[in-house]
């Protein structure tokens, strides 16, 4: 009963949201949240005690927003992340034509005089 009335005295406005609310709204690990935290996408949260981080609720509602408006968008991270990889190995695949390249120049071999391979033919 006490809590209640706790409650009703100071209203939502008072109410510190914690990095489990943060999970629990989002739907996303802690894991998630630390790592937007540790690369400044969103605010770190307020230390209360040892084990308590916590932010104000005006900071709480623009975490959301931020996070809901795409900024942090599981689907664009999935696809930045690919865009990544590809660009990697986009990377490892051009240096492997340069160093192919030399090889051919180490041989007194013309890369463009070269005839084109024949393709191989997948077996029936």
């Amino acid at each position: 009963m006490e809590k209640e009335k706790d409650q009703t005295l100071w209203g939502p406005e008072f109410e510190f949201k914690t990095v489990s609310d943060l999970c629990q709204e989002l739907k996303v690990t802690r894991q998630a949240v630390w790592q937007a935290i540790k690369e400044n996408r969103i605010p770190s949260p307020l230390k209360l005690g040892p084990r308590t981080r916590v932010w104000p609720p005006q900071v709480f509602a623009a975490i959301l927003d931020q996070w809901k408006s795409g900024l942090q968008d599981r689907e664009t991270q999935r696809k930045l992340k690919l865009a990544l990889r590809l660009k990697r190995a986009i990377k490892k695949l051009e240096a492997q034509a340069e160093r192919s390249r030399q090889r051919l120049t180490d041989l007194g071999m013309d890369f463009d005089s070269l005839p084109e391979p024949e393709a191989q033919e997948a077996c029936s």
